[in-house]
């Protein structure tokens, strides 16, 4: 299946299930999710046999200097308890959030539960996480 077929899939179960997308002119699909106040995107792009899907949360830096050891401890404990909720820290301080599915192994049902975990990792932070450090 090409990059440009696995993104057509993509948006036409967006489509199906009523999720507003837009889609670049590099063939990358953004999907914008309001959560907590804020608003999210998710990025999703096909590479390399793989369809990478993406969000970034929050920067490490918004958060109390003595707190962020302490916030990375939890985010790698929810990691490992949380089935599919996934974190990460890129190098420049970007807390996200990701999903990987091979091509090949591409189906609606792998599909919904991949992109289903984005938005419970972003949800399961905002709501749950972010709060304990940063007062509020």
């Amino acid at each position: 299946m090409s990059q440009v077929d696995i993104i057509d899939r993509v948006t036409s179960l967006f489509d199906e299930w009523g999720v507003k997308y837009s889609v670049t002119e590099d063939n990358v699909v953004l999907s914008g999710w309001e959560v907590g106040g804020g608003e999210y995107t998710v990025v999703i792009r096909a590479a390399d046999q793989w369809l990478w899907m993406r969000a970034n949360i929050a920067q490490l830096s918004d958060f109390p200097e003595g707190l962020r050891a302490e916030l990375l401890a939890e985010l790698l404990r929810t990691h490992s308890k949380m089935n599919e909720v996934k974190y990460e820290l890129t190098d420049d301080g970007t807390i996200g959030t990701s999903q990987e599915i091979p091509v090949e192994g591409f189906n609606p049902h792998i599909f919904q539960a991949e992109f289903g975990a984005l938005i419970l990792a972003i949800e399961y932070f905002v709501e749950r996480i972010a709060p304990k450090y940063l007062g509020e």
